[in-house]
């Protein structure tokens, strides 16, 4: 696994917009197909919580969720790697930091939707315990309890 920096919220609305730009592909389909990059790197800037893998000056992980702590429950609204470290574990360890993160801030349960065709990243959510909430027509809502 390469070496990183681990932070929260430190990346700019800028470096949340190139690190999404380099991960844009990597999602099915591209992420900039379903919304425009600018404005969602803004609102994961100015309300999500982000988990943030650095290696070097790049944003190479990016965890972002919205807490609902009066629900103890949070929503992971994007989960990603550059390609560049694709397949290097950084994507397992970012996801145990971030229910490490959620368990100690007594979040009982966490959400997250995909698409149906990305195939991989199902895989990669069920294989962590995610379970399948309900189905839409493109998409499934999972869900994981933590406590």
């Amino acid at each position: 696994m390469p070496e990183y920096t681990f932070f929260e919220n430190l990346g700019t609305a800028e470096d949340i917009f190139k690190h999404l730009l380099i991960c844009d592909e990597s999602f099915k389909p591209p992420l900039s197909e379903t919304i425009e990059l600018g404005e969602y790197a803004q609102k994961l800037f100015e309300h999500a919580t982000r988990l943030e893998f650095w290696i070097d000056n790049d944003l190479a992980a990016l965890s972002a969720f919205y807490l609902k702590k009066e629900l103890k429950s949070a929503f992971i609204t994007n989960f990603s790697v550059i390609p560049l470290y694709t397949g290097t574990g950084i994507a397992q360890k970012l996801m145990n930091c971030t229910l490490e993160y959620l368990s100690n801030a007594d979040i009982a349960t966490i959400e997250l939707e995909v698409k149906k065709i990305n195939k991989r990243a199902t895989g990669f959510y069920i294989k962590n315990n995610f379970e399948k909430k309900t189905e839409g027509d493109q998409s499934l809502l999972l869900r994981k309890t933590l406590l």
